[in-house]
Order: C-alpha cells, then sequence, then structure tokens
C-alpha cells in the first residue's frame, strides 16, 4: 500500500503540473488582456507602457517559467482586475462551490441508491419502469434548461424558493436539484446493472438456500459487493460536480468559484483563472485518489501492487 500510495503520488504531481501548463498557455489564447485593462483613449504607446508594467512583452516561454517558480512557492500572481493575490480571491469562494457540490452529491445518493436497489430487486415491475423512467429524463436534460426551468416553476411563478443567491438553506435546494440530476440518474443506472449482476452470482444463491432473510442477502452481502463499481463513479461524479458547478454558478447568481472563473475568463485574468484550475486539478486528483483506497475498504480481497 506504501509503494502504491508513492506511485500514486508521483502520478498527481504529473498531471497538476501538466493541467497547469496546458491552463497557461489556453488562457494566452483567447486574447490580449491589455487591450482591456487600458483606457479607451489610450494610446499605443501607453497600452505598449501597461503591457511592459505587466509582464506580457516578454517572450510567453520566459512568463511560463516565471510562473512555475511562483507556484513553487505558492505565489500565483496577483489578479489583473482585483490587484489581489489570485489564489486568495479563489479560495474566499471555494467554500461556497465544495458546500454546493456536497449537497449535491449527498441528495443524488439518498435518491440513487434506494431507487437503484428497488429497481434491481423489482426487476420489470412499476417501480422499475419509473426509475429507469426518472434515469433517462436526469441523464437527457441540460444543465442550463433543467436550472430555468426550476427557477421559472419554483422562484418565479409559485416563489417558493429563492431564485438566486446564497442566503439561507432553502437557498441551496435549486441548485442543488439541477447539479445532482445527472449524476443521480448515473449512479442509479450504474447501481440497478451492477445489483442485478451481483444477486445472479453463486454466493447469493448459496446465501439463500441457508435461509437468509432476502433483506439481509440484499444489503449485507449484495449491495456491498454491488458498491465497487458505484464507487468508481462517485469518486469522478465529484470532479464532474465542481466543473459543472460554473454553468450552475451561473445561472442562480452563485457567488462560488465558477461564477467566478467564468468573469475572469470574460475580463482576461489570467492568473485568477489558472489558480482556480490548479486548485480545481488538486482536488480532483485528491478525490480520485481517496476513491481507489475506498475499494480496499468495501473489498478486503483487493490489494495494491
Amino acid at each position: 500500500m506504501g509503494r502504491y500510495l508513492v506511485r500514486r503520488l508521483a502520478h498527481a504531481g504529473l498531471v497538476v503540473i501538466g493541467v497547469t501548463l496546458v491552463a497557461f498557455f489556453l488562457t494566452r489564447m483567447t486574447g490580449d488582456p491589455v487591450r482591456l485593462l487600458a483606457p479607451l483613449d489610450a494610446t499605443e504607446e501607453e497600452v505598449e507602457l501597461l503591457r511592459t508594467q505587466l509582464g506580457f512583452n516578454r517572450p510567453l516561454y520566459v512568463q511560463f517559467l516565471e510562473y512555475m517558480r511562483g507556484v513553487l512557492v505558492l505565489d500565483f500572481g496577483e489578479s489583473l482586475r482585483h490587484g489581489e493575490p489570485a489564489m486568495r480571491l479563489v479560495l474566499e469562494r471555494m467554500p461556497a462551490t465544495l458546500q454546493l457540490s456536497l449537497a449535491a452529491l449527498l441528495l443524488a445518493l439518498a435518491v440513487a441508491i434506494p431507487i437503484g436497489v428497488v429497481s434491481a430487486t423489482r426487476r420489470g415491475g412499476l417501480l422499475d419502469g419509473l426509475g429507469t423512467l426518472l434515469a433517462l429524463l436526469g441523464q437527457s436534460m441540460p444543465v442550463y434548461w433543467l436550472g430555468i426551468l426550476l427557477i421559472i416553476v419554483f422562484g418565479v411563478q409559485l416563489r417558493w424558493l429563492p431564485a438566486g443567491g446564497r442566503a439561507g438553506w432553502t437557498s441551496y435546494i435549486l441548485p442543488a436539484v439541477t447539479l445532482a440530476a445527472y449524476t443521480c440518474a448515473s449512479i442509479m443506472r450504474l447501481l440497478r446493472s451492477s445489483l442485478l449482476n451481483v444477486l445472479s452470482q453463486d454466493f447469493i444463491r448459496t446465501a439463500r438456500a441457508k435461509g437468509l432473510g432476502e433483506r439481509r442477502v440484499i444489503y449485507r452481502h449484495a449491495l456491498r459487493n454491488a458498491l465497487l463499481p458505484v464507487v468508481t463513479v462517485v469518486g469522478l461524479q465529484m470532479g464532474s460536480l465542481l466543473s459543472g458547478s460554473v454553468i450552475t454558478e451561473t445561472i442562480f447568481a452563485w457567488p462560488g468559484v465558477g461564477r467566478f472563473v467564468v468573469q475572469a475568463i470574460f475580463n482576461r485574468d489570467f492568473y485568477v483563472v489558472q489558480a482556480a484550475v490548479f486548485l480545481f486539478a488538486l482536488i480532483i486528483v485528491a478525490i480520485n485518489l481517496v476513491t481507489d483506497l475506498v475499494y480496499a475498504l468495501l473489498d478486503p480481497q483487493i490489494r495494491y501492487a
């Protein structure tokens, strides 16, 4: 296990470096930020002076090497718009994004696991059909369409829930439902198919032949084995929730990193975008590592060579 952790941490470091490299060069392809920062009546000489002051007149590889030197000491530069450390601005908004993503994940698990179990144990029945229909709807509805629909119905017409912002626990409901829809559908369908496969195996028939109750067979023996592929999807979906929060936060005016990064992209605030991408990459790599370690808890037979 120790060798495995060292190897995975080394791979994680390479992934984060690669993501940082790609983010740096892609942001530079979006355009010249100096034109947005300079006054409309600025002369070419004033624009060039501002470009020199910000360091954008140097070759691209020189800018990248200086940026990487700063990253090594956790200095991600200052926001071109706000004049404050970019990473600090991102970290100030990260709790709102993490809370929304965690709420969406818990909601997805709370809905998907019971429905997935019922669909598998009552295959071909009415509940199985309803569960399959919900899963198809959840995977086919675009996030932006679902979010706007929920705002129109529950925020504007019925006025039951806030249509945007972050003020109180009720403001979490609509964005969490929007963000959780696809994840819930994916987990539901995977758990159903995985549980159906486990229920047809020999050890389940043996457990039933020994006289164990059906509930104990399902929840004590079958579900634990069926959760292994679900753990993989949950780990991947957590990364998807963090990245998908960009659209959801924009729709619901949620004061998180996603909405802040969208604004930074339009403003060509390179350092903010790079700091956010670096932090997201770090979180997703850590989630994937934890996901692999959870395998050992669910199945003691798994060993990492």
